[in-house]
């Protein structure tokens, strides 16, 4: 089992949140807590085996298929086949409640070979089905209340060993990660995937890199719908992430904020294929061409398309997705017509937004597609990259 001194961690802390070495500038509360949590995690959660869910700090609360298995005290660990839900708290101060928990998915037989680690309010439910290899479809959400104290996030974790990367699916979308990836969401529409070390592949989408960022934009079931462009990581999530590498350490794994490994990655197990970027248009079949109406933007072409705006704006050469005219001839890379209007919904309606997430198609057997309920967009517009911000409210406007 591995232990870090205290010394170690305040200095950990120090560095990453202040900048500084002065410890007037660390709520003290707020270290006792992180302090407490981290000890006990890495006493209860090291050298878990594969296939398995640690308790590692209260509360964490399991809802298992299996109705005999449940979460009584830290330290508790379950089978992984017996995931239903899992939910760990926010913090606490005053009670000393932060709650963490990991699941060691698989282990290579030296060490994990991949983990998800849950810190703070957290919510993640699997939809994998009963038969995968690995579980690897995911439904994900944090609380958005701020608890006060910024060295004790509500964030997802995704750690794989060196050359590996996981197949998942988290909030709908296809996903590749390998090394460090953070899962945060940041307002009731938007959620955050910051690249500590290693790069985040979103089938369809891009290849987010060592360092950068990439927003999601979610209907209000957090399925995601589209995604921005990479960006530099903020300061806030870069330390954020620290928090769970200084984690994931403290159970025995070493993280380093490398950049993405140039080493050809090694798959980890999984039901379902390996996803796949969008090719270029014409390199995966037949193309088809769509000629703008009034009312259309891409966010609805997209949907009708069963294809991403990225795709559309990469094949077309625009760099600005909300400026299409009208009479406007877009070459829709791969896509299908599924027919239907592309018209607006009615005022005050809630919209189905076309048969499929223009992130991710709706897998064949599926009948349930993401909506976007208008009069009840959360936090939105939040944390919302302004180009979508604007793509929303023509939606939702019907302009």
């Amino acid at each position: 089992m591995r232990f870090t001194p205290r010394w170690v961690l305040y200095a950990i802390f120090l560095l990453a949140f202040t900048g500084t070495a002065s410890a007037a500038q660390v709520d003290a509360a707020c270290f006792a807590l992180v302090q407490q949590a981290l000890s006990s995690f890495g006493e209860n959660c090291a050298e878990i085996p594969g296939q398995t869910i640690c308790y590692g700090h209260s509360q964490v609360t399991l809802t298992a298929t299996d109705a005999t298995t449940s979460f009584e005290a830290v330290g508790d660990r379950a089978d992984l086949k017996t995931l239903g839900t899992l939910q760990t708290s926010g913090a606490d101060v005053t009670s000393g409640e932060w709650g963490l928990a990991a699941i060691n998915l698989v282990d290579t037989g030296s060490g994990p070979a991949a983990m998800m680690l849950l810190l703070g309010d957290v919510r993640l439910e699997n939809l994998s089905d009963a038969d995968a290899i690995l579980p690897d479809q995911f439904v994900f959400r944090n609380g958005l209340q701020d608890a006060g104290c910024s060295e004790t996030p509500s964030v997802l974790a995704v750690q794989t060993g060196t050359d590996i990367v996981l197949n998942f699916t988290l909030n709908g979308a296809k996903l590749r990660a390998s090394s460090l990836v953070t899962f945060q969401q940041q307002s009731e529409n938007a959620l955050v995937a910051h690249v500590y070390s290693g790069q985040l592949e979103i089938s369809g989408g891009a290849t987010v890199q060592a360092g950068q960022s990439i927003t999601g934009i979610t209907d209000n079931d957090g399925q995601i719908l589209f995604w921005s462009a990479p960006r530099g990581g903020t300061k806030a999530e870069l330390d954020t992430a620290a928090v769970a590498r200084t984690a994931l350490e403290q159970i025995g794994l070493q993280i380093s904020a490398a950049p993405a490994p140039t080493a050809t990655p090694t798959a980890l197990p999984t039901a379902q294929a390996a996803p796949t970027a969008v090719p270029a248009s014409g390199s995966c079949g037949n193309s088809t061409t769509h000629v703008v109406s009034a009312g259309e933007n891409l966010f609805r072409i997209a949907m009708r398309y069963g294809t991403t705006i990225e795709a559309i704006a990469s094949a077309n050469g625009i760099a600005d997705p909300s400026q299409i005219v009208v009479g406007q001839t877009l070459t829709i890379p791969c896509g299908t017509d599924r027919g239907g209007s592309s018209s607006a919904p009615a005022s005050g309606g809630n919209d189905s937004a076309g048969e499929a997430n223009p992130a991710e198609p709706t897998p064949a057997g599926e009948t349930s597609s993401p909506t976007l309920d208008c009069n009840n967009l959360g936090a939105f517009p939040g944390s919302v990259p302004p180009e979508f911000a604007q793509l929303f409210q023509q939606f939702c406007s019907g302009g």
